[in-house]
């Protein structure tokens, strides 16, 4: 079997499908292989699915993307029906030696981020008139405008739907090799031999090994992070810590919706394999135990628990480039957890670079 396309993503995550969708929605003939039997069965689908105002370092190529890919996701919501519930995200502390920290921080957050993201600080009288459950201890809050949260395996899903309306996905269809050939690439798989005019290579964790098959050296670097998700309380509102964080390779997470209940998290667990999902009691706790002081809301019995993997990289930014093989190989590597904020910006972005070799 052999198959043609004008452009071949590799990998159905969420950032494969939204750059299929853009250049589906252009005219060309689009093919996602995907070596599992679904979308988003890997990162995607064990996201805590924020789609994020903020994003630290604000200089990074990820903070960038992720504020154009919040403006399209507020764009496209309605249109595509992708469930995306908007709500306020609130930067809270316990302390009240913070609140010179919290007014310095929202005239520098509203000097950093565009005019229609609201920032501003509010008391906890304020806060628990609007999120009944926020915890009584709590002294102040910076309330950041313009969040949403979605259910990532539902996105997927519905992304995919339209990708395959205008396109097409194979599943369980796992990349072999990969070789450019003058004007087209060369792709060897499970279950074809595709010749297309463009590769882009959305593999996530496994963008490192994609990349070797045309000749390039990347190192995907997998951080665990845990969740959990507690159906014995339900907040309207996504809550985090407002703390100076020491230690640089850290992840604050927070108290978020979740279509289950609230969800607790992520953890930042240190560096594993691409197959290690594991987790422990310790994890458990550790998340409860960080959380719980947000919120008056018991969190009772057991909880459901997620565990994913960041492709990071020693950049620790989104890498976006082509290959140094060939400008018809486009390699996306280190598209860790905001990727999925991001999704339909590094989409465009991709789909500019393609100019090169597509008219």
């Amino acid at each position: 079997m052999s198959d043609k396309a004008d452009v071949l993503v590799v990998g159905a995550g969420i950032v494969g499908l939204f750059t299929a969708l853009e250049f589906a929605r252009k005219g060309y003939d689009v093919i996602v292989v995907e070596k599992n039997d679904g979308p988003g069965h890997e990162a995607t689908s064990r996201n805590a699915g924020v789609i994020h105002v903020l994003q630290l370092p604000f200089n990074s190529l990820k903070s960038r993307l992720c504020i154009e890919g919040n403006r399209i996701y507020h764009e496209i919501d309605e249109e595509y029906g992708l469930g995306i519930r908007w709500v306020n995200a609130y930067l809270a502390s316990t302390r009240s030696i913070y609140r010179v920290l919290s007014t310095l921080l929202t005239w520098y957050l509203h000097y950093k981020l565009p005019e229609d993201y609201r920032v501003r600080l509010v008391d906890s009288k304020y806060l628990r008139r609007v999120e009944p459950l926020v915890s009584r201890n709590v002294k102040v809050a910076i309330e950041v405008q313009g969040y949403g949260v979605v259910h990532p395996p539902t996105l997927a899903s519905r992304i995919a739907e339209i990708v395959e309306e205008l396109g097409s996905i194979s599943y369980r269809d796992t990349v072999h090799s990969i070789n450019v050939v003058d004007d087209y690439v060369l792709v060897e798989s499970e279950r074809s031999t595709y010749k297309a005019r463009m590769l882009v290579n959305s593999a996530g964790l496994y963008a490192d090994d994609v990349a070797s098959m045309v000749g390039d050296e990347y190192r995907v670097i997998p951080i665990k992070g845990v969740m959990t998700v507690y159906d014995s309380v339900k907040i309207d509102s996504i809550l985090a810590w407002l703390r100076i964080e020491k230690k640089h390779e850290t992840k604050g997470g927070g108290v978020i919706p979740h279509p289950r209940g609230t969800l607790l998290g992520p953890t930042y667990g240190g560096i594993v394999d691409k197959t290690d999902y594991a987790y422990s009691d310790g994890d458990i706790v550790a998340l409860k135990d960080k959380f719980q002081p947000l919120i008056d809301g018991p969190l009772e019995g057991l909880p459901e628990v997620i565990v994913g993997l960041r492709a990071t990289t020693e950049k620790r930014d989104f890498i976006i480039e082509y290959s140094q093989r060939s400008t018809r190989v486009i390699h996306l590597v280190g598209i860790e957890s905001p990727g999925l904020t991001a999704a339909p910006a590094i989409a465009k972005r991709v789909a500019g670079m393609a100019r090169r070799v597509l008219p």
